[in-house]
Order: structure tokens, then C-alpha cells, then sequence
């Protein structure tokens, strides 16, 4: 396949870090350790380990740093690194902006496994991106996914 011509190139962390005090440390400890004396008076030690497990590995990538990542928007798709979604496979774009802390497209492909997906747009003007996509991919009005919107209110 001969190599195609990136229309828009751009390089943004793969998702926003907030800053977290040791509050928010402490709040992900007690949440793990409540739903671990549940185990415990349930007698249940699926729920306990689940609860050990679970509080790591929200602690931990709720810690992770984002590495940067090189977006680009090319005449065959968008490209996320070396991942490439083909139009052919996207239903939709729909732009969220809301300065200074929210600036991502969020593309809706066809497959059920990952139905949308989020790119930070970094610095990039939205109306230029979107006035880009839309020669390719219809634009779709979204509601921001809930899940998103907890995760925003607990800095995650």
C-alpha cells in the first residue's frame, strides 16, 4: 500500500491528567477497603479480592502519566498512532469543546466493541478539524457519555 498524504498532523497526551491530592488517594483507599469489609461480612472472597484488585488498579491508572500521542486525519481515515480507523468504518464524528479543559472529537465507528472513540485534539481549532471530517464522515450530535462525565467529577 503506497504511503497516503496526512491532511492534518498533531500530537496531544492521549488523555487529560488532573491533579489529585492525596484526598483523592486516601478516598480510592477507604472506597476499596469499605467494599472489602463487605466481602469480609458477607463472607464472600470474591468480592474482597475484587475489592483489593480493583482499588490497585484505579489507584493505579488513575496515577498514570498520558504519553503523547500523533494523531492525523488522512484521506483514508484517522489515524492514532499506527492504528488507523477507515472511514468506511466510522458512522459519525461529533466535536466536544469546551475551553480550557475539553477538546476532543469523538469518532462512532461501526463495531460494537469500541463504539466511540475519543481523540484529544490538543491545541487544534475544532472548526477546522470539523470542516475537514466532514468531506468524509457525517457530523452527529452526542451527548457526552456519563461515564466520562463521573470520571471528569472524580478526576480521573
Amino acid at each position: 500500500m503506497p504511503p497516503t498524504k496526512n491532511i492534518l498532523v498533531w500530537q496531544a497526551p492521549e488523555f487529560i491528567k488532573y491533579q489529585k491530592t492525596i484526598l483523592w488517594d486516601f478516598g480510592v483507599f477507604i472506597v476499596a477497603l469499605l467494599f472489602a469489609f463487605w466481602g469480609v461480612w458477607q463472607h464472600d472472597f470474591t468480592i474482597i479480592i475484587l475489592a483489593i484488585l480493583g482499588g490497585v488498579l484505579f489507584w493505579h491508572y488513575g496515577t498514570k502519566e498520558p504519553r503523547e500521542v500523533t494523531f492525523a486525519i488522512r484521506p483514508d481515515g484517522i489515524q492514532v498512532d499506527a492504528l488507523l480507523y477507515r472511514y468506511r468504518n466510522i458512522t459519525s464524528f461529533c466535536i466536544f469543546h469546551e475551553p480550557p479543559h475539553l477538546n476532543e472529537l469523538v469518532i462512532r465507528n461501526k463495531t460494537s466493541l469500541v463504539p466511540l472513540v475519543h481523540i484529544n485534539l490538543g491545541a487544534n481549532d475544532p472548526q477546522k478539524v470539523k470542516k475537514i471530517l466532514k468531506e468524509y464522515i457525517p457530523e452527529q450530535e452526542e451527548t457526552y457519555p456519563l461515564s466520562h462525565v463521573i470520571s471528569h467529577i472524580i478526576g480521573y
